[in-house]
């Protein structure tokens, strides 16, 4: 399962006009602060996660579970995002 910081790495890799962090949070439409916490491994909000995905260019379900996945307090919340995450990611469907 993909984290925060490969969907982030992935955006910058896809613009190549962004150099920075404050580039890619002006991009992305949200603070440097927040890209800072998210590399720092704490979870990007499920807005920022949508807004990623279309960046990317795949479905939203895909980072929105990656993101829900790394928030979840049980084992059985986990386990329902990354049956999500593998639904989207291997099959492309809901």
């Amino acid at each position: 399962m993909k984290t925060t910081l490969d969907y982030l790495n992935q955006v910058i890799k896809k613009q190549v006009s962004i150099e920075n962090d404050n580039q890619l949070a002006t991009y992305l439409g949200i603070t440097r602060q927040a890209i800072h916490q998210y590399k720092q491994g704490q979870n990007m909000s499920v807005l920022v996660a949508i807004k990623v995905a279309f960046e990317l260019e795949i479905h939203p379900l895909e980072t929105v579970s990656a993101t829900l996945y790394a928030q979840a307090k049980t084992d059985p919340e986990r386990d329902f995002w990354r049956e999500q995450y593998e639904r989207i990611t291997v099959t492309n469907r809901i």
